[in-house]
């Protein structure tokens, strides 16, 4: 119990960490570098309409530039946490296969598919419907009272498998082996997410400023 809460515990201050690093301060930084660029093309248009007017002004003046700094200023919140949270979940999946890999996800995986087998036999037959076997499986691990980052990933995991032809035609297949074989896989696939998209967004936020600065745009 005391190793569990310690690895949930440690799993938590990661994410919250990573999260707060990607959809906190970047989505602060990128939102600075946007304003600096607005006020930079303001002061650069030397009217004197007032703040607001002169963004109006500017449209005609220099329409590319403003419409790409509104459009940045618009679309980054957005691009951000879009991308951010699925670095989160290829982290957390990366952090927990590193971390306890078939020490954790094994049991649950049998326990789940035990607790099917007991309750729908059929579902586990040998030429059984797959996917019917499948969702019920998603439903019992969404269910269960497992750690709910551990559940992300299984449940992306056992999402993305596939049951062929010649799964079903090796003699005494068990499903249940097949199943785990078939997560840890998918799950192992997974390499350790970089930051490469945030990097790219800064770039492009600080090249469009470069550009202002230098009248290009």
């Amino acid at each position: 119990m005391n190793e569990h809460l310690k690895f949930t515990s440690k799993l938590i201050g990661k994410i919250s960490l990573s999260f707060i690093k990607i959809n906190v301060i970047g989505q602060l930084t990128a939102l600075l570098i946007s304003i600096i660029s607005l006020i930079t093309l303001v002061n650069q248009s030397g009217s004197e309409s007032g703040f607001f007017k002169s963004i109006l002004e500017l449209f005609t003046s220099r329409p590319f530039a403003i419409s790409i700094v509104l459009l940045l200023i618009i679309a980054i919140p957005f691009i951000l946490f879009s991308f951010g949270n699925k670095y989160l979940i290829s982290k957390i999946i990366h952090l927990i296969i590193a971390e306890k890999g078939e020490k954790v996800i094994y049991p649950i995986l049998d326990t789940t598919f035990n607790k099917i087998k007991s309750t729908h036999p059929p579902l586990v037959e040998k030429g059984a419907d797959f996917l019917t076997l499948k969702l019920k499986f998603l439903q019992e691990i969404k269910s269960s009272t497992e750690n709910k980052w551990v559940k992300k990933a299984i449940t992306y995991g056992f999402s993305k498998i596939e049951i062929n032809e010649n799964d079903l035609q090796q003699e005494n297949v068990d499903f249940g082996e097949l199943i785990k074989i078939k997560v840890m896989g998918i799950l192992k696939e997974i390499s350790e997410p970089d930051k490469l998209f945030f990097w790219i967004i800064l770039g492009i936020n600080s090249l469009v400023l470069t550009l202002i600065i230098l009248k290009v745009i």
